[in-house]
């Protein structure tokens, strides 16, 4: 699996429906997981961090899906944690 963007996951995270948040959590956990450099970059490029968190905050969340989202947050923060500090005037 290799993913360009997680935008397609974050809709999913704000349906009412667990099967469908557990599959996008599972998800995005999953390939972070595998490739954490290439997409907790990405996850946090795109807002992951806050599409996340705006879901535990969901009242009566799943158990099982505020667990793997709390590995994600920590996953992000210990990799967030790791990158270099950018100056503002460093062009890639």
């Amino acid at each position: 699996v290799a993913y360009r963007s997680f935008s397609p996951f974050f809709p999913l995270l704000q349906s009412q429906d667990t099967p469908i948040q557990l599959w996008a959590v599972w998800a995005i956990h999953h390939v972070c997981s595998k490739n954490g450099k290439r997409y907790l970059t990405l996850l946090d490029s795109e807002g992951g961090y806050e599409h996340i968190q705006r879901l535990m905050l969901t009242s009566n969340l799943d158990e099982t899906v505020k667990s793997i989202c709390h590995e994600i947050l920590e996953k992000l923060e210990e990799h967030k944690g790791r990158l270099p500090r950018m100056c503002p005037d460093m062009e890639f």
